[in-house]
């Protein structure tokens, strides 16, 4: 059972039947640390495209308000 203190990654690879002796091989780390890696830069992309999204949303909400309100004005309505 995993507990909030104690949560194991996923990523983490344990081999029970590997004897000790063995420990010289690295394989299973390398492939963890590229596996992180892609996934670090797969969540950065993905954080920076939905920053921009989110501020490319916002500028063209507010262009498409002040339009509206420009045309209301010209139609006779004023803001004040």
């Amino acid at each position: 059972m995993n507990y909030w203190p104690y949560v194991i990654d996923e990523r983490t690879k344990i081999n029970l039947a590997k004897d000790e002796s063995q420990k010289g091989s690295t394989e299973g780390d390398e492939e963890v640390s590229n596996l992180k890696t892609a996934e670090e830069k797969h969540w950065w992309k993905m954080k920076l495209n939905r920053e921009n999204f989110l501020k490319k949303l916002k500028e063209k909400r507010d262009r498409e308000r002040i339009r509206t309100k420009k045309s209301m004005e010209d139609m006779g309505y004023y803001f004040y």
